[in-house]
């Protein structure tokens, strides 16, 4: 089950990768350059998350497979990493300068 959540995470952050921000007077290259520097800081938190989570759940698995309930905590926690991975991400971009194209209400629901 670990490399679902490994896939699941490495497409996520491509998708974040697609969003759309604008920095005025930024060139492609710095772009880039925060972009890259943002995922490789949102893996890190990601991964640690993950690690986290999959001990906790670890403590628990035998009651969980005791009851059918195995494979429900892991599609949950992947829903949620899609989700923080998605804000973590835009909260970076923010943080070093970049505002995202959408406008807000569009990025309500993400």
């Amino acid at each position: 089950m670990r490399w679902v959540a490994i896939v699941a995470a490495a497409l996520t952050l491509g998708a974040c990768a697609a969003q759309d921000f604008t920095k005025e007077g930024a060139s492609e290259e710095q772009f880039v350059r925060d972009e890259q520097l943002c995922q490789a800081q949102v893996r890190r938190m990601t991964v640690n998350q993950r690690n986290v989570d999959e001990s906790r759940r670890d403590v628990h698995r035998t009651d969980q497979a005791r009851t059918g309930q195995s494979a429900l905590p892991d599609m949950m926690s992947t829903q949620g990493e899609r989700r923080s991975t998605g804000r973590l991400m835009e909260q970076c971009m923010v943080a070093r300068g970049w505002s995202p194209k959408a406008p807000w209400w569009q990025r309500l629901g993400s």
